[in-house]
């Protein structure tokens, strides 16, 4: 029969076991370490927008944030030029691992042609024989967003005075147009960004500015393979169409 005295009562009450001082302060000091080490990672991974603001002008910060419309217009960039960096401009194969590192594979941004981006919208002030893609919803549009938002994507040294609305044209451009056409909370923006340069700036603004190392050429590279994706899309919609 088991007895109901508790025969470890013993090791539950050893006077040899005392809490010290010092077992206190370590204690301690291993939860303000815990504290301190996850308010730096919390900041170092938030978004910083002070210089950010500066350059874009708080509108254009909010269509970054807020959009409710996210389109891509291409010049004609079947063969565009290769981005600069800094010397000899590096093989495709080299620049490809750069995009993954900002964007999903992709295969994986891209899983349905008709899921992914629906006919070619119809929007004021399109330009001139301009492919338009429709980015809203898409996988991956947040970390474009965050790129073009975070203040640590651009070498602020760089930044030069001049429009870049005389060459937005060009298959070595592209532009990206911000729209909120249901609440209308801020004016459209279209941001003209250099495919060989990786340069980026308000179309028909007064400024310029590089992206860093990371992504002056992960960026344009990423855009490159969404366009390209648009002949495709529409050739799978048509084959659907006449199959069905």
């Amino acid at each position: 029969m088991t007895s109901t005295n508790d025969d470890h009562a013993d090791k539950y009450n050893d006077p040899r076991a005392r809490i010290s001082r010092r077992g206190v302060l370590i204690g301690v000091l291993v939860l303000v370490f815990g504290i301190i080490g996850s308010a730096l990672s919390i900041w170092a991974r938030r978004t910083h927008l002070v210089r950010s603001t500066e350059f874009w002008g708080p509108d254009v910060i909010l269509a970054f944030q807020l959009a409710e419309e996210v389109e891509l217009i291409s010049f004609n960039n079947s063969d565009p030029a290769e981005p600069e960096s800094g010397g000899a401009s590096p093989a495709s194969d080299e620049l490809m691992p750069a995009a993954d590192e900002l964007m999903p594979a992709a295969d994986e941004l891209m899983p349905a042609a008709d899921e992914l981006m629906p006919a070619k919208p119809e929007s004021d002030g399109e330009p001139a024989d301009g492919q338009v893609v429709r980015l809203s919803g898409m996988p991956g549009l947040g970390h474009l967003r965050h790129v073009l938002l975070d203040e640590r994507s651009y070498v602020w040294e760089s930044v030069q005075n001049g429009s870049l609305t005389a060459d937005s044209k060009s298959p070595e451009w592209m532009i990206l147009r911000f729209r909120d056409p249901t609440a209308g909370r801020f004016p459209d923006a279209n941001i003209a960004v250099d495919l060989a340069g990786g340069w980026i700036g308000l179309e028909g603004g007064t400024k310029k500015v590089q992206l860093n190392e990371r992504f002056r050429n992960a960026l344009p590279n990423f855009l490159i393979q969404i366009a390209n994706f648009e002949p495709t899309r529409v050739e799978m919609r048509e084959k659907k169409e006449a199959g069905g």
